[in-house]
């Protein structure tokens, strides 16, 4: 029978389930009398190690977040924690609250019991002060040459460890401004307090991305512990019949390269098992791709072997996990990863799926049986483990933190990145507006743009989208929305050419556009993994989210800018015709590139002014003529989201697909000086 709350005495002690004895009562005094000497024990060892600053900062924690300080300076300087936790007697002391994560723990207040119940156990200052003492703490890491990494000696870079310093100052910043504790969601840039908005005005987008340092670590420990608990969850896959049907008596010692050279099929790729296919690249190299990630393969690697390294990662079994001894703090956390439905839980798992399938392939933790064509498992004979295991032997050991060179999965605090990002760029959007109009150029007003309805399929549009174009509205034509342009685009010489200046010409308009000049085509293949793979910013690296904000923040100012040149110029770029339209090139040429129709880029493009780039059968060459091509070291780079009209397509001798495009502003131009020389 239910009962209302107000029908229970106030005093919550009352009515414990568990009466408090006087043994229960000595034990928790033991317990915090043990923790306060803790504290005290690495306090006075972080004023000798680390000095004065971030001992008063270690002090001011309680002893549940102790915990967290100890993970964050294990990550930057591992064995660190030993020797801030050893007592004078030469003993380690316990490290309390093990099982707490101030980043992600959160306190149910919503209701009169849950207010009365979690009252005082959750303090709003928590992750400020877990911040402040890792700062102070590494800080005093590296003026006290203590750590390795960033040691402020006649061995070390100066200026790597004068940068680091910076971003620890910039975390310092936040913490005083408030900027560290992240706002409630949907929080608009407006609506932040004014200290917290010029904290966004006065520092880098380097620096603003440096505020999760913290939380990044807790992040890494949080996603080991969920990776090594969904090892249970893999299992071996069953080999698709080709593999039978090809190799027959000998389907055990059939290779990748066999099967590949036997296999019947048009688009080079295979399905070699549920969920993974074996492809051969433009370059001849093999590689298999499973849930997101493409692995390269030898190809003298037997086919039984290779689907034994690539394991069956199912979180669908996982309806609930135990809880243990101790279900609270991270060890909830870590069960809330396996069978939540947040997107923050969803992303975790994707990559722990990954992470668990890289561990298996690259060697960190092989598995030593495999499933037959009838759905048998059964362990590898012993001549096959030896020769897997000697190839496992030769590639590099994935560490606990993803070092490994061919893993490709990582897990960042991508949403927190991502706001900051957003915010800091706001925050220059405000001061790009405040701009005088001396200072701006004159763009021509452009047509509006039909949201798509046509004939092609949703899959091939995702298909060209993800090699860089976005199919538009067949009506949006160059005849209907630019009449006047069909007669200057006559006298353009396409076939004109530059060469590319070692250094871009100009000079930069700020910081951000100084670090695309001077790394333009790491930023745009950076910066395409988010705007051509998915929009999931935890799933993506912290330099995508950077190079993808340094990009849009320099165009922002590119384009604005009336200084620099805006001649329009004709730039080449090559682009690989997209797997599922292999042996339809015809067909991509026609849904993406229809004569007179529109395009938009998908993700920014490198181009080069000197024609220079690959042609022959599968590849597109387009010549874009634009006037907002942003010059770089090594060419330039167009911008993502540019809209083109295609003037007209043939085929080259050596089979390249050859295209001719305005973009929508230069044609914009055209029109408007065409209507003004007719008045």
């Amino acid at each position: 029978m239910c009962r209302s709350y107000a029908d229970f005495d106030p005093n919550i002690r009352d009515h414990r389930r568990c009466k408090m004895t006087e043994h229960k009562r000595a034990a928790a005094t033991a317990s915090r009398q043990e923790n306060r000497t803790t504290m005290r024990c690495v306090s006075s060892n972080v004023r000798d190690v680390l000095g004065p600053a971030g001992a008063t900062a270690v002090a001011a924690l309680p002893p549940s977040m102790l915990s967290n300080l100890m993970v964050s300076l294990e990550a930057v300087s591992p064995g660190i924690a030993a020797e801030l936790l050893r007592s004078p007697s030469g003993a380690l002391r316990r490290v309390p609250g093990m099982h707490n994560n101030v980043f992600t723990e959160v306190r149910e207040r919503t209701g009169d019991a849950s207010e009365k119940i979690n009252r005082g156990k959750s303090d709003p200052m928590a992750v400020s002060k877990v911040q402040l003492a890792s700062a102070l703490c590494e800080r005093g890491l590296i003026v006290n040459g203590v750590v390795n990494k960033y040691p402020l000696s006649a061995n070390a870079d100066p200026l790597e460890a004068s940068a680091e310093l910076d971003r620890i100052d910039t975390r310092i910043d936040a913490i005083a401004c408030g900027a560290i504790v992240p706002p409630a969601p949907g929080t608009k840039f407006e609506d932040l307090p004014a200290r917290v908005q010029n904290f966004y005005r006065r520092h880098t987008l380097d620096e603003v991305a440096s505020l999760t340092a913290v939380s990044q670590r807790m992040s890494d420990k949080l996603f080991d512990d969920v990776t090594e608990q969904a090892q249970v969850a893999a299992a071996p896959r069953c080999p698709d019949p080709i593999i039978e049907q090809i190799g027959g008596d000998q389907a055990h010692v059939l290779t990748v390269g066999a099967l590949m050279a036997r296999a019947d099929s048009g688009d080079n790729a295979v399905q070699i098992a549920d969920g993974v296919v074996l492809a051969r690249g433009e370059n001849g190299n093999l590689s298999v791709a499973v849930d997101g990630l493409r692995l390269s393969v030898d190809s003298d690697t037997r086919v039984n072997e290779l689907i034994a390294r690539i394991p069956d990662v199912d979180f669908d079994q996982f309806t609930s996990v135990p809880a243990g001894g101790n279900s609270s703090g991270m060890n909830t956390v870590v069960q809330s990863m396996m069978v939540g439905k947040s997107p923050r839980a969803l992303s975790m798992r994707l990559a722990a799926k990954r992470r668990v399938i890289e561990r298996t392939f690259f060697g960190d933790t092989p598995m030593g049986y495999a499933m037959g064509a009838d759905g048998h498992a059964h362990l590898l004979a012993g001549k096959a483990r030896a020769h897997t295991a000697q190839r496992l032997a030769s590639r590099p050991h994935s560490s606990r933190h993803g070092a490994d060179e061919l893993a490709q999965t990582s897990r960042i605090e991508g949403f927190d990145v991502a706001r900051n990002l957003r915010f800091a760029r706001q925050a220059r959007k405000q001061f790009v507006d405040a701009l005088p109009d001396t200072l701006r150029a004159m763009r021509a007003p452009e047509a509006k743009l039909k949201r798509y309805a046509g004939p092609v399929t949703s899959e091939d549009r995702e298909s060209a989208a993800r090699a860089g174009f976005q199919v538009r509205h067949p009506s949006n034509t160059l005849q209907a929305d630019y009449p006047a342009a069909r007669a200057s685009l006559a006298a353009v010489d396409w076939s004109a050419a530059t060469a590319v200046p070692a250094d871009p010409p100009g000079r930069a308009l700020a910081p951000e556009h100084m670090d695309v000049r001077a790394e333009g085509a790491r930023m745009v293949a950076a910066a395409n993994q988010v705007a051509r793979y998915g929009r999931n910013p935890e799933l993506v690296s912290s330099d995508a989210l950077v190079a993808e904000a340094k990009l849009g923040q320099a165009f922002e100012l590119w384009n604005m800018a009336r200084a620099r040149n805006h001649a329009p110029r004709v730039l080449t770029a090559a682009h690989p015709v997209p797997v599922s339209y292999r042996g339809r090139e015809a067909q991509f040429v026609n849904d993406v590139f229809p004569t007179g129709g529109a395009f938009t880029t998908k993700g920014y493009t490198m181009a080069r002014s000197d024609g220079a780039v690959r042609g022959g059968s599968g590849r597109v060459r387009v010549k874009y003529l634009t006037s907002d091509g942003m010059p770089v070291a090594g060419g330039d780079v167009i911008e993502s989201g540019t809209t083109f009209r295609v003037v007209d397509t043939s085929v080259a001798a050596d089979g390249t697909i050859e295209v001719r495009a305005v973009a929508e502003q230069v044609a914009a131009k055209m029109q408007q000086t065409a209507a003004i020389s007719r008045n």
